[in-house]
């Protein structure tokens, strides 16, 4: 897979507001067709391509279950180091 698994996004790379509402819909429903994802989001066929082809040069890939599975990751990384800095910060009130 090419996508940047191992790394972070960098700040230039993060996704829009409608990337993430794409990337979260077609997870969330299994993978749904282009046509599919247009009808729930209201948005025309060349709009939600154009959105993929951004998705796919932020996240390095070329297929969109390689950019879920990059996007997956990523939010289970970021949910991991949210976890570990409230962990810290509750060690330290204690002291």
């Amino acid at each position: 897979m090419g996508g940047r698994l191992g790394g972070a996004m960098k700040p230039a790379d993060k996704l829009s507001p409608t990337q993430l509402r794409i990337l979260e819909l077609f997870i969330r429903e299994g993978g749904l067709r282009d046509k599919e994802l247009c009808d729930k989001l209201a948005m025309p066929l060349g709009t939600l391509r154009t959105h993929w082809s951004r998705i796919h040069l932020k996240f390095g890939t070329s297929t969109r279950t390689e950019a879920g599975l990059c996007f997956n990751t990523l939010r289970l990384a970021a949910t991991a180091d949210s976890r570990n800095a409230d962990t810290t910060a509750r060690r330290h009130l204690r002291k």
